[in-house]
């Protein structure tokens, strides 16, 4: 009784978070279907490819799990492609949308921090302006690789630098 009562709100609500009155978690037959589809974001043809996507954003959020595992697929197309959904489908999923920009960030990071080690001055110099602009979300990574012994010493110590000037950086 009080589960029928509940059950339009629990739609309505389903429907105003874009949701479409679907659980986050897609049954058996749904996950066969994602699996296909994200499979098909690889194919040669692009038509394929094209419906394909426009499926799996139809499916909307019951396709964030797959689509978050797709980002690890060996194929190019399919990573973009999954990538590229879950910035739309995730859009309308606040929580969502903040894991996904902390999860681009983070990478971000790792990509500045590989940089420190180049041996170019321009994109050790570039990669360095780059964490102290990103600022404290940089520290927590900055200190796990000044804390490395497998980094490289000069890295290391460019990592100290620059943890040094964020923190002072916070002070102001």
């Amino acid at each position: 009784m009080i589960r029928q009562r509940f059950m339009p709100i629990a739609l309505l609500l389903g429907l105003l978070l874009g949701q479409g009155g679907r659980s986050a978690e897609p049954d058996s037959s749904d996950r066969a279907r994602i699996a296909r589809l994200i499979g098909q974001l690889g194919n040669d043809d692009f038509k394929v490819r094209e419906a394909a996507g426009k499926e799996l954003e139809k499916i909307g959020v019951p396709a964030l799990k797959p689509l978050e595992e797709a980002l690890k697929s060996t194929d190019a197309e399919v990573r973009r492609r999954a990538e590229d959904l879950l910035d739309k489908i995730g859009s309308h999923d606040p929580a969502f949308k903040q894991a996904l920009l902390e999860r681009k960030q983070m990478a971000q990071i790792a990509s500045l921090i590989a940089q420190l080690d180049n041996a170019q001055f321009a994109l050790r110099e570039s990669a360095s302006q780059g964490l102290v602009n990103i600022g404290v979300p940089a520290l927590v990574a900055l200190k796990k690789t000044a804390a490395d012994p497998a980094a490289p010493l000069e890295v290391r110590t460019r990592v100290r630098n620059l943890i040094t000037r964020i923190e002072k950086g916070q002070q102001k």
